[in-house]
């Protein structure tokens, strides 16, 4: 009877079973449902026979073995060539994991970089940071056109995007939560010009939604970057949160892109490439994105929001254990777009992406009709008709003769 007493307890003793001479009668609560992990999809149906001498009879239990989450395919950065510059020396310990994916900063010290071995020009990048554990409120954020030396180069010119958790005060500077963009230029006098935004270190901006919110603890945030001379977009988690344009003459410097960190320790980074789409308006853009799953994904589906209230389902393509969602959507004009989309496997397993579109705008084409000579020797033009790809709600043209 040990293979009984393993399946009662294996089904949280909700059997119930006696034993005489004859039989073994087991009495299972009909249409009862357990679920366990497991590394692939398992489904067991357990159809006990009761027989009482007289008769049978069977009822039934449905056992089922969750899979995991499918998971969106993401390159990470080789983190193990990067390298570590700190404001004062011995400010910061950046400690990379074995593979090179994640570097982790662990004092409470003054401002410190942990920057790129290339550099970061119109590439659209993703950033992911998260502060393990509660301790301590302060900068968390990462740098864009740093070079090699900048915290002692009178010369210096780069972008600090920073993130405080809480309004504190330092050396009678005050440091406000928000997240901000600032232009460093020149050697900052001290720590303080950090904390406070003064000085050499310029607020350009704070975010649309986080500018007076701090981070969270134990919250992974992905900064989607968007940077190019003239242009720096940022989304976190899918939200946009900056779209600022160079000042005329003075484009946004050119260089590496670093983690940075100023007295907060155990805070967790990663980069990767990340998706941005390009296309004109009135033209169909085409998403893709690679997943892996560990089920037999016979039910994944995936929805797509284009983020110009428009949500469709996407294709799903499968086999041994990986595969890929796309999806095509034409947007009515021009504009920067958010796109997210959902993976799910039908049971309670989703993966949940986000992806950036840039939708350029087409200038109109005007098609003359004709062309005619008055008596008094004016010409008469038909303009004709004109075409515009865009086709937005409200248009407005203008024309000039």
């Amino acid at each position: 009877m040990r293979w009984f007493a393993g399946l009662r307890r294996f089904l949280n003793w909700d059997v119930r079973g006696a034993r005489d001479d004859n039989a073994v009668c087991l009495y299972v609560a009909p249409l009862e449902s357990r679920r366990v992990l497991s590394a692939s999809a398992l489904v067991a149906g357990v159809d006990p026979v009761i027989d009482d001498g007289a008769g049978t009879a069977s009822s039934e239990t449905l056992i089922t073995a969750d899979t995991g989450d499918p998971v969106f395919e993401i390159l990470p950065a080789d983190l193990r060539a990067w390298v570590q510059e700190d404001y004062q020396q011995g400010s910061g310990l950046w400690t990379v994991d074995a593979a090179g994916t994640t570097v982790t900063q662990e004092f409470n010290g003054q401002p410190t970089v942990f920057y790129s071995d290339f550099e970061v020009t119109t590439v659209s990048f993703d950033v992911m940071i998260s502060v393990v554990g509660e301790r301590d409120d302060d900068f968390i954020g990462f740098v864009l056109g740093f070079q090699p030396g900048d915290f002692s180069n009178a010369g210096a010119d780069y972008l600090l995007i920073d993130w405080r958790q809480a309004d504190r005060t330092g050396g009678g500077v005050d440091g406000l939560k928000g997240l901000a963009v600032s232009r460093v230029t020149g050697v900052a006098d001290s720590q303080w010009d950090f904390w406070g935004h003064q000085d050499g270190v310029t607020e350009l901006a704070r975010a649309t939604s986080l500018g007076d919110q701090g981070w969270v603890n134990d919250v992974e945030y992905r900064f989607t970057i968007q940077y190019s001379p003239d242009r720096l977009l940022i989304y976190v988690n899918g939200q946009l949160e900056f779209d600022l344009a160079a000042p005329a003459g003075r484009p946004f410097p050119s260089g590496r892109i670093g983690f940075y960190n100023y007295s907060q320790p155990n805070v967790v980074y990663s980069a990767s490439e990340s998706q941005c789409f390009r296309a004109d308006e009135g033209s169909p853009l085409t998403l893709t994105r690679n997943f892996t799953y560990s089920g037999n994904g016979d039910a994944l589906a995936v929805s797509i929001d284009w983020g110009d209230g428009t949500t469709s389902p996407g294709t799903v393509v499968f086999a041994d254990g990986a595969g890929t969602i796309s999806g095509t959507h034409t947007y009515a004009d021009n504009g920067q777009y958010t796109i997210r989309y959902v993976l799910d496997d039908g049971q309670s397993g989703q993966a949940t992406g986000w992806a950036s579109a840039e939708i350029l705008n087409v200038a109109p084409s005007l098609s003359v009709a004709d062309r005619t000579m008055t008596e008094g020797g004016g010409l008469l033009v038909d303009l004709g008709t004109f075409t515009d790809p865009g086709f937005g709600p409200t248009e407005t043209f203008t024309y000039t003769i």
